[in-house]
């Protein structure tokens, strides 16, 4: 994951309704508040790698 590459660059387009989850129905939409949820989540996730990745001096400069 980078600032090109990642989920994080794809899920805005795929939860807007307008990508590969359209909101057809009233379920089209609480589906699309879960995957928030669970985004959300993954994020918070990748951070902490990243942390743990820094402390371990794994982090590459730029």
């Amino acid at each position: 994951m980078n600032h090109f590459y990642g989920l994080h660059t794809f899920y805005p387009t795929f939860a807007s309704g307008k990508g590969g989850a359209p909101f057809n129905t009233l379920e089209d939409y609480e589906n699309n508040l879960k995957r928030h949820k669970d985004f959300v989540t993954y994020i918070d996730r990748a951070i902490g790698r990243f942390r743990e990745g820094e402390q371990a001096g794994s982090s590459r400069p730029s």
